[in-house]
């Protein structure tokens, strides 16, 4: 064996060679491009003159009623979305834990929404929501109401992405709090039942205080992932009509790809991240060890 230094021993040195490949891969691949992402946002590129360091690119995204709009819209989608989704995981997880058949039978199934492909998944969406000759108008009218544009306006397309992302992402966040609810002794239950404890007591005394740091945990992760979420906004409305339903995200691609600006769509971006820093910051301060 080599001698080691008086300052690391052999278990550190070790440690530093196995982790040396993942800390160049979250430099290469994490911190450049945050960098990168920084660089453009403040680079200014006019249409006639040199390239220069200048806040404009902010001025444009900051007086784009566009960009006011799509923020609007990405706290709507992530405030409801991501709390309707906890919700009813919540739920929907306790229902699986039941004995009854319907429950069995329901925990063959709940899964598919999630284990559908996304672009697939979203393809029917829109099929379903087709004013003309799509299943959702189809049944309407046949009960006798009148169609909806539901891709055509503001409301109902937004509200479309909200029930989309619900749909699709409700499965996953439901088997990790079933999975938390089999960790429960089932002890404390049997005790409960013993001192006369209802359902809504067993609830609220033990159900809930278990559970309140993995359901918070849970909603401060689903946060953070549909703060940045593209592709469901993307596949079910491509930010129309009339771009009224972007979050930021789309809207970023937007600049950058379909008007040619990727200086502005960096510094579009940009916005979200002090909000993604603190829920991440508060995230990693969480699952640090107790030491």
């Amino acid at each position: 064996m080599f001698r080691i230094g008086k300052k690391l021993g052999e278990s550190e040195v070790y440690g530093i060679a196995f982790s040396l490949p993942f800390f160049i891969v979250f430099i290469a691949f994490v911190v450049f491009p945050i960098i990168v992402e920084f660089y453009l946002s403040w680079v200014y590129e006019p249409m006639v003159g040199s390239p220069r360091i200048s806040p404009e690119n902010f001025d444009f995204v900051f007086s784009d009623p566009v960009y006011r709009r799509s923020l609007i819209n990405t706290f709507l989608y992530v405030g409801i979305g991501v709390n309707a989704k906890m919700i009813f995981s919540f739920l929907l997880s306790g229902f699986l834990t039941l004995k009854h058949k319907i429950a069995k039978a329901f925990n063959a199934v709940y899964l598919l929404p999630w284990a559908i492909p996304i672009v697939a998944g979203a393809s029917c969406f829109r099929w379903m929501l087709a004013a003309d000759w799509g299943i959702i108008n189809t049944i309407l009218t046949f009960f006798g109401f009148p169609r909806v544009n539901w891709l055509g306006q503001w409301s109902t397309g937004m509200f479309s992405v909200i029930v989309f992302h619900i749909w699709k992402f409700t499965p996953f966040w439901t088997l990790v709090f079933f999975a938390g609810r089999q960790g429960i002794p089932t002890e404390l239950y049997e005790a409960a039942r013993v001192d006369g404890a209802g359902g809504k007591e067993t609830f609220r005394y033990i159900t809930l205080p278990l559970l309140k740091n993995l359901y918070l945990m849970n909603t401060l992760i689903s946060t953070i992932w549909t703060l940045g979420d593209f592709i469901v906004v993307w596949l079910v409305t491509r930010g129309g009509p009339a771009d009224s339903t972007h979050v930021i995200s789309t809207l970023a691609y937007r600049y950058g790809f379909w008007i040619g600006r990727i200086n502005v769509g960096a510094a579009a971006i940009i916005t979200l991240l002090p909000v993604t820093l603190l829920l991440s910051l508060i995230v990693m301060k969480w699952f640090r060890p107790v030491r």
